[in-house]
């Protein structure tokens, strides 16, 4: 994701949003695998798109924000 690459996953739906950044399909389903493998690859400008929301997503959980929402937390629980 960090490349801008969609992705092709069988879960982790608060990383990969199904038709947004990628595909998810059903577990140990060989078939779904490669037809969502396929249906990313055959079109050059959904493999553009898709892979510019993986970046997006991605960058949510970078440290460095991770860490300013924690601090934001602490800080709203120390007001209170």
């Amino acid at each position: 994701m960090v490349w801008g690459r969609p992705v092709v996953s069988t879960g982790q739906e608060f990383l990969v949003k199904n038709g947004v950044n990628g595909c998810v399909i059903p577990k140990r389903n060989a078939e779904k695998l490669a037809e969502a493998i396929l249906k990313i690859y055959c079109s050059e400008s959904k493999r553009h798109i898709m892979g510019k929301h993986s970046q997006k997503i991605v960058e949510e959980y970078d440290w460095s924000n991770i860490a300013k929402i924690a601090i934001k937390k602490y800080e709203n629980l120390l007001k209170k």
